[in-house]
């Protein structure tokens, strides 16, 4: 298991990085089931975690007893749920099909119902029945939430700037991307969810990515106010698994 103290793991590429992120789920899930008697997993989309989720459906499967993990998504693209942008896609396609998870452990965010304000609402819903959160402050979140971070700051679906970085109550908002990022609509938890997780892993991979990472780590508040992912404060611990192939500094950070 990871020490509370570490926050922060650099791999010679991503293969590795996924790997000991792996390993460092299995763990995780098996205490908090040993525990509680569940686990609660909020999943990323992009192409990132693919390995991850590859890793997590075969060699790593039979150490999970999926009947007990909860599956959800920190963000979808509102497109249908097998579009080849869907984050929902990435992820069943890679992982959850290959698993022997009860259907009704997998919560996707709906895209069904009309319109991003609609789906929010709705897996808000899901959520505050899942957290037991209605018109409470002390409410529960997830056990672990995957994140990654694009080349502009931005995790899950809140981009540097918008207003629903700032969102105090809602845990669910739907969200419009930057124009040159497509598809444009979103759906994404917001920071009253993330930031009462019991843990966040980031997996980062990608070069243009070392710029933001260096402020991240060497001038945090700074970063806090330009990049949503700086932002990221859970209640539990942060962790960082970086592949670092390209990133000529972050190796010897």
């Amino acid at each position: 298991m990871i020490k509370p103290k570490d926050n922060k793991f650099i791999f010679p590429n991503l293969n590795t990085a996924s790997r000991i992120m792996a390993e460092e789920i299995v763990d995780l899930i098996n205490s908090a089931i040993n525990k509680n008697g569940r686990f609660m997993l909020a999943l990323s989309g992009g192409n990132t975690p693919r390995t991850l989720y590859g890793l997590l459906a075969s060699e790593f499967s039979n150490k999970i007893p999926w009947e007990h993990v909860h599956l959800f998504w920190g963000d979808e693209r509102y497109v249908p749920k097998n579009h080849a942008q869907s984050n929902f896609a990435m992820a069943y396609n890679s992982f959850i099909s290959r698993v022997n998870i009860p259907q009704g452990n997998v919560h996707r965010i709906p895209v069904e119902n009309g319109s991003p304000e609609k789906s929010a609402e709705l897996y808000e819903m899901l959520l505050k029945k899942m957290f037991d959160s209605t018109e409470k402050n002390d409410y529960q979140s997830f056990d672990l939430i995957l994140l990654g971070m694009g080349e502009d700051g931005h995790t899950a679906s809140l981009f540097p700037a918008n207003p629903v970085l700032f969102e105090k109550h809602r845990l669910v908002c739907a969200v419009n991307a930057p124009p040159e990022m497509k598809p444009i609509h979103r759906i994404t938890i917001t920071f009253p969810i993330i930031d009462r997780a019991n843990c966040v892993f980031f997996l980062i991979s990608g070069v243009k990515k070392e710029r933001i990472l260096k402020l991240i780590f060497n001038k945090t508040e700074k970063a806090k106010k330009m990049y949503p992912a700086a932002m990221v404060n859970p209640r539990g611990k942060t962790v960082w698994f970086i592949d670092s192939n390209g990133m000529s500094d972050i190796k010897s950070m």
